[in-house]
């Protein structure tokens, strides 16, 4: 992707609030047009998914460093920053459907978590196995969890796409929830945090106010997202 001469390139100031989704590459064949404005050149090496604000983006790699800055060294969010090559159908869907197609890097996260909880599981089953002919040590407390937050947080609502199917409640209603909070503010010191975070910020979305909140505090977005369902901050859209 060329911007002419360095004379005729015109600095911008980079944008904020947004966040490098993931970096992929498609065949040569198949390059896809880079969506900043006013570039409008195909890319096919090192293609930046971003969110910003409400939309999603798909860069060529000079032009997310243009528009980002010092932010384009940040590691993406899903997978690294290699760029991995899609298939032809996942270029089909990242192109027609860029939300689709984080929604299932989403759900392959999700996917290869719960395959390394059951694996660790699995280990632990032949560890208490060969154990079980000697004394158990003993038992050792787990972390204090805030009790509002249940033990089933990572509700299949709050996981994968389904975070895309959230929106903010209305502003009167809103107005009315952070009135409930501030006049007994009675939850633990998840909500309190999430809370704080929201009151501080205006984001469109909750999924990019998740995000934010994750980055920042290292809270998993399934939480963030029970704390502001349990708080009255989101509804879910009809789809």
């Amino acid at each position: 992707m060329h911007f002419g001469t360095a004379n005729a390139v015109q600095v911008e100031a980079p944008e904020t609030g947004a966040y490098l989704l993931a970096i992929v590459e498609v065949d040569k064949a198949d390059r896809i047009q880079c969506q900043a404005e006013g570039c409008g050149h195909s890319v096919y090496k090192r293609i930046h998914v971003v969110l910003a604000g409400l939309k999603f983006k798909v860069l060529g790699s000079q032009c997310y460093e243009r528009l980002y800055g010092q932010a384009s060294a940040a590691a993406p969010q899903y997978g690294s920053g290699t760029g991995r090559l899609l298939t032809a159908e996942e270029r089909l869907v990242l192109v027609e459907n860029t939300a689709a197609f984080i929604e299932a890097l989403e759900a392959e996260r999700v996917e290869l978590e719960r395959r390394a909880a059951a694996h660790v599981a699995r280990q632990r089953e032949i560890e208490l196995a060969q154990a079980a002919s000697r004394p158990a040590p003993p038992p050792v407390p787990e972390p204090e969890r805030p009790q509002h937050i249940a033990r089933d947080a990572r509700s299949p609502l709050y996981e994968g796409g389904e975070m895309l199917r959230w929106r903010w409640r209305g502003s009167e209603a809103l107005a009315a929830s952070i009135a409930d909070y501030q006049e007994s503010p009675s939850h633990g010191p998840f909500h309190a945090r999430v809370m704080e975070s929201f009151k501080n910020q205006r984001w469109p979305t909750p999924y990019s106010f998740a995000l934010d909140v994750e980055v920042k505090h290292c809270l998993p977005k399934p939480y963030i997202f029970r704390a502001l369902d349990e708080l009255n901050l989101i509804e879910r859209t009809q789809q």
